[in-house]
């Protein structure tokens, strides 16, 4: 991947009736500047999701949990009524 440095020190071989090397400079400048706003968004971004997904399976843990505890819950609901008609 091509990192925002390596934007900046790009050089290009200049040519009679090139571009303007200022411009070009300038645009790869603003290329780079870009370039790491994105890398660190995309940085921040996958904390985010990493710190989302350690929330999500914390919950889902308990939900198995609680779903466990519901059936047994049923399950004992069953047995004292059956014992109580016996």
């Amino acid at each position: 991947m091509i990192t925002p440095i390596e934007i900046r020190q790009q050089a290009f071989r200049k040519r009679f009736r090139g571009y303007d090397p200022e411009e070009v400079q300038g645009f790869l400048h603003a290329l780079a500047q870009e370039w790491e706003g994105l890398r660190e968004e995309t940085r921040s971004l996958k904390e985010e999701l990493e710190r989302t997904r350690a929330s999500y399976n914390a919950l889902k843990e308990v939900e198995d949990m609680l779903h466990k505890t519901l059936m047994q819950a049923e399950r004992s609901s069953r047995d004292t009524l059956e014992t109580a008609r016996q």
